[in-house]
Order: structure tokens, then C-alpha cells, then sequence
């Protein structure tokens, strides 16, 4: 992260991704997307952990996230997007309330302890990440595609893992061996219309399709640029 100390400066608008609760994981996640440029901040009311959040290098906010008072600090104009992981899933839940129904954030992401809760989050349109599941979600990997699975396991730090949809026609209707993708980044998964595709040699990609990547950090930004480019006029 790089911030203007000095006066005169000129500011640069930029948006952020806004992390409450500040935790061992989200420190890690928050360290993650400041690996890749972007702007990041952790909201908690507790400053016990506000130590090992200054010895990684990352902005830190106090305050009580279900109190609207406290979002204005954080401008909420230029929030990219929220992950709300607290310990308590009902606070969870008026958090993504408040970032979704007050502040207008149209991408908030909650880690619900509860599954049963799920269906409360969804209805205020909130993704949900639920601990309990996500065993079940590595072992589909390791079963079905172990390959990726054992790759992800191993991620360090100059590795990467992204989601992108296709609008670039030069990867479409192609079997993917006679794809020219930068070294060493795999298509572990392809989400076309609600279905999960695990490609092979010969699975063809279309428009439209939403493409998780793996592979390393320079190879994988590379292909997500690559993805995302419009198709040519004709």
C-alpha cells in the first residue's frame, strides 16, 4: 500500500476493499489483496489486534461496523467491495445489511458460521463463505480435479487464483490444448449458465463464460487482461 504523507499532495481516487473484522484470516486476506495493488483496510472495534495489524503493514479503522456513524471515515463512495467476517454471524448479518441497504455496496461477501443462516444473507443479496462447507469444497477438488487441488494447496505467495468472464473472441470456440495461455496458468473450472464445466484438451470455452484461473501472479493478471478485452468491431 502506498500512502500520501507529504503536503502539497495530489490525491489519487482509488477504490478499496474494506475488510471488518481484523482476525488472524482476514489479516491474511487482507495481506493477499494488498499483494496484488489494491487498496485494503481493516474495520474492527477491538484494537487488541491492532499491533499485529500495524506489524503487517496494513491501514486499520476503529469502530463499530454496525454503526453507521463510523462508514463515513472509510468513503463509502469509493468502497469496492465489502468481506464481513466477524465472529458472530448476527452481527455479521446488520453489517451486510447496513453495507448493502444503507451504503448502496452492490459486492459484500460474509463468512456465516451458521449454515442455516445462509438464506437471510442470500435474500439481502450477500455472498456467503461458510468454514463448515469448505472441507466438502476441497475434497470435490482433490477428487474431481487433483491436479488444481494440489496446486492450491501449495499457493505462495507469487501465486494466484481468479475469476473472469470471457469476451475476448480469439479464446472461444477452440479446444483448449490450442490455446497460447502464459506459462503455468491452468482453467481449473468454467461456470457457463449454472453449470460447472472441469476443462480438458478438448473443451472449447464461449463468450460469456466465467473462467477460474490458477497459476502465477503475473501469468494469471496476464490472462485475466487477456479475457476481458472486447471483441473487435467488425
Amino acid at each position: 500500500l502506498i500512502f500520501n504523507r507529504l503536503l502539497p499532495w495530489e490525491r489519487t481516487v482509488r477504490p478499496r476493499f474494506v475488510i471488518v473484522g481484523a482476525g488472524k484470516q482476514s489479516r491474511l486476506l487482507a495481506q493477499r489483496i494488498a499483494a496484488h495493488g489494491d487498496e485494503v483496510i481493516l474495520l474492527d472495534r477491538n484494537t487488541d489486534r491492532l499491533a499485529a495489524v500495524e506489524a503487517m503493514g496494513l491501514p486499520f479503522v476503529e469502530g463499530d461496523a454496525t454503526d453507521l456513524d463510523v462508514w463515513p471515515t472509510l468513503e463509502p463512495e469509493l468502497i469496492r467491495a465489502v468481506a464481513v467476517m466477524l465472529p458472530d454471524d448476527e452481527m455479521d448479518l446488520e453489517v451486510s445489511r447496513l453495507a448493502r441497504t444503507e451504503l448502496g455496496v452492490q459486492r459484500v461477501t460474509a463468512r456465516v458460521q451458521d449454515v442455516t443462516l445462509t438464506q437471510r444473507f442470500t435474500d439481502l443479496g450477500v455472498r456467503v463463505v461458510s468454514p463448515s462447507l469448505s472441507p466438502i469444497v476441497e475434497l470435490e477438488y482433490l477428487l474431481l480435479y487433483p491436479r488444481a487441488a494440489s496446486l492450491m494447496a501449495d499457493l505462495e505467495d507469487e501465486h494466484d487464483v481468479a475469476e473472469v468472464r470471457l469476451t475476448c473472441a480469439d479464446l472461444a470456440n477452440r479446444p483448449l490444448r490450442d490455446l497460447d495461455l502464459p506459462e503455468g496458468v491452468m482453467v481449473v473450472l468454467v461456470r457457463r449458465n449454472g453449470d460447472v464445466i472441469y476443462p480438458r484438451g478438448d473443451t472449447q470455452f464461449q463468450l460469456g463464460d466465467r473462467l477460474t484461473l490458477l497459476g502465477s501472479l503475473t501469468g494469471a493478471r496476464e490472462l485475466v487482461r487477456h479475457c476481458q478485452r472486447l471483441p473487435e468491431a467488425v
